[in-house]
């Protein structure tokens, strides 16, 4: 979680985007919105959204880095060619946001609903999720590095030309889990999930 220790600017969120989208800092927004915003660039720097929306939205390319989100929507946003570092999203809705071409690094999600989510050609380094919902979410084309997956509801989530060794997947919930064998190579199942593991490499077991 990013340390924002010092004393943050309270802001209107609209305002700040409209004045210097490419660049706010050190500012607080509280129950704001952002909507209809459409431009090449935004850029976040140590700031902190608590209850704020973000809607409609068409940016080029996005950044954020060392910025806390809690109890966000940001329902459909679309997260591309750009980078977070060092963010927490904590008690966020994140249905049906996109992560398209995006660079993560040391970035936690924490108790976030996130169905039909979509990690798409993205750069996952020090990526934690923890007690979060992403059922029907998608992993398409991602390199992973340090990823954390603890009780999850990753039910139905569908993992293409994605590789998840070394990721503890014994917490999670992985119900129509729609993946290869390859993409788990390495990872780790609890023992109540190999028939799943089984199922995968077209093995059925009779009771």
């Amino acid at each position: 979680m990013p340390a924002i220790s010092r004393e943050l600017t309270a802001g209107t969120l609209e305002i700040a985007v409209r004045e210097s989208p490419d660049f706010i800092s050190a500012q607080r927004f509280e129950a704001d919105a952002l909507e209809g915003f459409s431009g090449p660039v935004l850029d976040f720097s140590g700031c902190a959204f608590q209850n704020v929306s973000f809607n409609a939205c068409d940016v080029d390319r996005i950044y954020f880095s060392d910025c806390a989100f809690e109890r966000c929507d940001l329902s459909g946003f679309r997260f591309r060619d750009g980078a977070m570092r060092g963010c927490m999203l904590k008690s966020c809705r994140l249905s049906g946001t996109g992560f398209e071409h995006m660079s993560l690094r040391d970035v936690a999600f924490e108790g976030c609903l996130m169905e039909y989510a979509g990690f798409v050609n993205c750069k996952l380094n020090e990526v934690s999720m923890k007690d979060c919902r992403m059922t029907k979410g998608l992993l398409h084309g991602c390199a992973q590095k340090g990823l954390s997956l603890s009780d999850c509801d990753l039910t139905e989530i569908e993992i293409a030309d994605t590789r998840l060794r070394g990721v503890d997947l014994s917490t999670c919930r992985l119900d129509g889990l729609r993946a290869t064998i390859q993409a788990l190579e390495g990872a780790s199942l609890g023992l109540h999930q190999a028939a799943l593991a089984l199922s995968l490499c077209g093995i059925r077991i009779k009771m």
